[in-house]
């Protein structure tokens, strides 16, 4: 079967969005075709769509969508209005970064700890 090849540029604009390791993690991974690129990205948006309502809380920290039908309610919602699901993304995306960044500054600030061997370990 002769699939489509990649959109590069769709590709390159993916890549852009996600910390560098990430990145490095995503080419070694490139897909191998059309189909392949998009299922992923649908994928994606699927598991950011399953968790959000589960992790958007008021600002005085209450949870927005308590039950499942409230759940699906925003999912449509999303589903149907692609510009908040693209901003939605991207801040999701920009979060996971952040935390990603502050676990690697922590984890690089933190003392050796003596293993039981004697020997020296990153916490």
């Amino acid at each position: 079967m002769n699939l489509y090849p990649v959109n590069d540029v769709d590709w390159e604009k993916e890549l852009d969005r996600y910390a560098e390791d990430v990145r490095e993690s995503m080419v070694k991974d490139k897909p191998k075709n059309l189909a392949e690129q998009h299922a992923r990205k649908i994928s994606g948006l699927r598991t950011i769509q399953e968790l959000l309502p589960i992790f958007i809380r008021a600002a005085d920290g209450k949870i927005l969508f308590r039950d499942k039908g409230e759940r699906e309610e925003f999912k449509v919602f999303l589903c149907s209005n692609p510009d908040v699901m693209n901003m939605l993304t991207s801040k999701y995306i920009d979060l996971s970064n952040r935390v990603r960044e502050v676990q690697d500054a922590t984890k690089n600030s933190l003392p050796p700890v003596i293993a039981e061997n004697g020997t020296s370990e990153t916490q």
